[in-house]
């Protein structure tokens, strides 16, 4: 998240205050999942608690890291998209790890 808020001209880019920025909206997150997995069920909980983190994470990089609304949702964005990139290159080098070592199982 550090690089999309320097990408998008954000200041306060120190890592702690990034790394508190995120532990925000994950407790954010993982506070209106546990609302709404009580009221509903998991699966509708957990897509109602993203779409509402997903709305209030740009609000809280805005204020936070001195930005601009569009430079926040382009911060979430690019985290995004590294989270996935991240996800793929892992799973690839876990299924070639798996591959390699299939003798042994």
């Amino acid at each position: 998240m550090q690089l999309g808020i320097k990408l998008f001209k954000g200041e306060n880019t120190q890592l702690l205050l990034v790394f508190l920025t995120s532990l925000y909206i994950l407790i954010i997150t993982l506070v209106f999942f546990i609302v709404f997995v009580l009221l509903y069920q998991v699966l509708i909980g957990y897509v109602i608690a993203l779409i509402i983190s997903g709305i209030i994470a740009p609000f809280i990089i805005k204020s936070k890291h001195k930005t601009t609304f569009l430079g926040a949702i382009g911060a979430v964005f690019f985290y995004n998209i590294m989270v996935v990139i991240i996800y793929v290159i892992l799973s690839l080098v876990y299924a070639a790890f798996l591959e390699a070592f299939d003798i042994f199982f």
